[in-house]
């Protein structure tokens, strides 16, 4: 499976998403990514720190915990401002892996939210590893 391509299509998809990331957030490193023009390294290397605070760190843990989600492991985290929506969302199968989305405000959050998780399940279960070889 090529990663890059399951992203491309994944913001063909998700009408106003501007970039789709693949990474790893346990090792905090960006896997694979999809975007018109150019992303500094370092915006997509923050978007990975994000994902992984979002995602593993402590409040995220509690309030994992609290909501009764995938065993303490918060899977889904959504940042709104008037501008954008950032989406965080964490593999089932794969737990170190997560996708990273940027896009517009206006965007049909569920729809992306949806078709992201289906995305992203697809990539697991292809059993392609960090380096992007097919297992």
């Amino acid at each position: 499976m090529d990663v890059t391509e399951e992203l491309k299509r994944l913001r063909q998809k998700v009408t106003g998403c501007d970039l789709a990331v693949f990474a790893d957030i346990g090792a905090s490193m960006v896997l694979s990514v999809a975007h018109d023009g150019q992303v500094a390294q370092e915006d997509m290397d923050a978007l990975v720190q994000a994902a992984k605070a979002a995602l593993d760190s402590d409040l995220a843990t509690d309030a994992a915990k609290l909501f009764d989600d995938n065993d303490g492991q918060q899977t889904t985290v959504t940042v709104s401002t008037p501008d954008e929506v950032r989406l965080f969302l964490r593999s089932a199968a794969r737990p170190a892996e997560a996708l990273v989305l940027l896009c517009r405000a206006d965007i049909d959050l569920a729809a992306a939210i949806h078709t992201a998780r289906e995305v992203l399940e697809q990539i697991a279960a292809s059993n392609v590893d960090v380096g992007g070889e097919g297992a």
